[in-house]
Order: C-alpha cells, then sequence, then structure tokens
C-alpha cells in the first residue's frame, strides 16, 4: 500500500501557503485488506499554521464501522476527529484550525479498517509556511 503525498507551495508574500495531500485505500497491493494503524501524511515544519484539513472520501469503505481520523500519533484526532469512511463524501476537520505549530509535528492519518476490501480517502492539510520568507526585491 504505502501513503501517498505531494506536496504544493507557492509563495504570498512572506509566507507560502502551502498544501499537502495524503492518500490511503482499504487494501494493499496484493489486496489483503489493510491493517487497522497510523500511515504517515507529512512533517509541519515549527511555525505552521494550520488553515484547513479536509478528508475526501473518494470511495466508500465496506467495512464494519471504518473510521479515519488526522492528526498527531500523540493526539490522532488533532486536525479531525475519527470520521466513517463508508460514504463517499468530502468532510471539513474543525478542531484546532487557525493554530500555530510550536514545534515541527508528523501528520498522520489513522485508520480503522473494520474489514474494508473496498474504499479510498485522500487527506488534504493547508498550513501557512511561516518560517519560509522567501522576499522578492524589484531594483
Amino acid at each position: 500500500m504505502g501513503v501517498d503525498k505531494t506536496r504544493i507551495g507557492f509563495n504570498s508574500t512572506t509566507v507560502d501557503v502551502v498544501g499537502v495531500q495524503g492518500g490511503i485505500t482499504a487494501t494493499d497491493r496484493a489486496g489483503v485488506s489493510l491493517a487497522d494503524g497510523v500511515y504517515n501524511v507529512c512533517r509541519l515544519p515549527a511555525g505552521a499554521i494550520i488553515q484547513k484539513v479536509y478528508l475526501d472520501r473518494v470511495a466508500s469503505f465496506d467495512g464494519t464501522l471504518p473510521t479515519i481520523s488526522i492528526g498527531t500519533e500523540g493526539v490522532p484526532a488533532k486536525y479531525l476527529a475519527a470520521t466513517a469512511t463508508d460514504a463517499a463524501t468530502l468532510v471539513v476537520g474543525a478542531l484546532e484550525l487557525d493554530t500555530k505549530v510550536s514545534v515541527a509535528e508528523d501528520i498522520v492519518l489513522t485508520l480503522v479498517n473494520g474489514g474494508s476490501t473496498a474504499g479510498e480517502a485522500v487527506a488534504y492539510i493547508e498550513y501557512l509556511d511561516t518560517a519560509a520568507r522567501r522576499e522578492i526585491f524589484t531594483v
């Protein structure tokens, strides 16, 4: 299986607005039901300000009470509480948004698969990288 990551960034005056994504499917490459567990998405730098967190349930998970939360290993539901993945819809996180990360944090998806053999979800996390100060000067 493995979590796919994409990092997209652009300069917005003196800070970067950065979007990252991490995807997860119900089964591994051999078609075996993916184990419950914690899967890495990205590492937020110290000083990052969380703007938005989304969970796009691309395809419904078919197991018994499957859920995904988004947070850190220490606080698995820091940014998105455990959310049912038995429907294919977009869920918007409402926890700890517009807060500044004092030290770098690893963001993870925590999966409770519920025995699913089908299903796919992608997490999107948008943050301001306050340490990325790339000034543009005109002379």
